[in-house]
């Protein structure tokens, strides 16, 4: 014998909340104000460089649980209460925003410290400061890219609570750190002091990727052990 449905299913809020489902406007939309909350960790980042706890820093300032890289409450888009958007434009009420991998704390970071590293490497080099072997600059380009990727897709399945898989991916991020790492070229003391900062930001910002996948092995590492094996 099947059981009544629950009584909020007639209530009248219910039939009259809107249709969560989004047209391709909607998702421009928060394509665009994913890019630019990863602008916006950029420009903290930036700020912050000099600071040894600069992450963390920039974690509180955007709301984040800086001690936990993996959180999944934090401000959504559309929260920081800028101007109105006119009717015409006016998307769904934020609370049927979707939530994906797009507002993950660990993929904003690491979107932008990827962008960071891109953006330090072409004012390389337009100096001409950069390795001119093009192997070499093509293997690091391999080494950038596969570790994004990387890092993308572990972040993924942190979302999906594949915590070992997450794991894979992010140490996976890390060997390709690594190579990043032995690819890039010792800047000589008689170098423009402006190219030797440039190259220490850059290495720095692969450190700070190195750090955040550290820590969010770490939780997911935790995280297994704490879930009840089949075996048990």
């Amino acid at each position: 014998m099947s059981e009544d449905p629950p009584e909020y299913f007639d209530d009248p809020e219910w039939e009259d909340a809107p249709d969560p489902v989004w047209k391709e406007f909607d998702w421009q939309r928060y394509l665009h104000e994913s890019a630019g909350e990863i602008e916006r960790f950029l420009t903290l980042y930036s700020a912050h460089q000099a600071a040894p706890d600069r992450l963390d820093r920039v974690a509180r300032i955007l709301g984040w649980d800086s001690g936990d890289w993996s959180v999944e409450d934090f401000p959504q888009p559309g929260e920081s209460g800028e101007g109105e958007v006119p009717a015409a434009e006016r998307r769904l009420p934020a609370e049927y925003d979707p939530f994906t991998v797009h507002q993950h704390p660990v993929f904003v970071a690491t979107r932008g410290l990827y962008l960071f590293i891109r953006r330090h490497w072409e004012t390389l080099l337009m100096s001409r400061h950069a390795p001119a072997e093009p192997q070499l600059s093509w293997m690091l380009a391999r080494a950038l890219h596969e570790g994004e990727m990387a890092g993308v897709l572990a972040t993924q399945a942190v979302e999906l609570g594949d915590v070992e898989l997450a794991v894979c991916h992010f140490k996976q991020m890390l060997g390709e750190i690594n190579r990043a790492l032995t690819q890039l070229p010792e800047q000589e003391a008689s170098l423009p002091r402006k190219i030797r900062v440039t190259d220490r930001l850059l290495r720095a910002a692969l450190f700070d990727l190195r750090e955040i996948a550290l820590r969010v092995i770490h939780e997911c590492r935790d995280e297994a052990r704490r879930r009840p094996s089949d075996r048990d």
